[in-house]
């Protein structure tokens, strides 16, 4: 297995990761226009990208296995780009592997980058729908005070926009 099979495998995850990447993209739309049906696509097209990126990350973990192997090394297949590009004695591979490596990281990092905000925006938005329901069955009513034994409250302890009379 040569460093071909490494390099290819690195260059579909990065590909795959760009296209979840424009996705996230489209789900930060989604989300914004509170779009439920699309998002369900836009997540469901992630789930098929997400089962594929495992397939492609064993795909590149089996390459550097057999590059390992091929070369006589005993160092485990899990090992990190940094420590794969150490035992490349190739510099044309080596920059190739080098370059693979920084556009991946970038690649994942935009991703990261774009999950955060699109998770602290399903969090405001879930923020609001909380606050729109306590808007509209009140606030639970402070216990901590004294009240008559004798005096009723409202069942369930709670002051609501429905109890009020018009």
């Amino acid at each position: 297995m040569s460093m071909q099979g490494i390099t290819e495998a690195m260059e579909a995850l990065n590909a795959l990761y760009m296209e979840m990447l424009e996705l996230g993209g489209q789900k930060r739309q989604l989300i914004v226009h509170n779009d439920v049906d699309g998002l369900t696509k836009v997540m469901s097209a992630e789930n098929r990208l997400m089962k594929r990126s495992a397939e492609l990350e064993k795909q590149r973990l089996d390459a550097v296995g057999g590059y390992l192997q091929e070369k006589k090394l005993r160092l485990p297949a899990s090992i990190t780009m940094m420590e794969l590009t150490r035992v490349v004695f190739n510099l044309e591979e080596k920059e190739r592997l080098h370059r693979l490596h920084a556009e991946l990281s970038e690649t994942i990092g935009n991703l990261k980058e774009v999950n955060e905000s699109n998770q602290h925006l399903i969090k405001q938005s879930l923020d609001f729908i909380e606050l729109s329901i306590d808007l509209l069955t009140g606030a639970p009513v402070d216990q901590m005070t004294y009240t008559k034994p004798n005096q009723t409250t409202i069942e369930g302890g709670r002051y609501s926009y429905f109890d009020h009379k018009a």
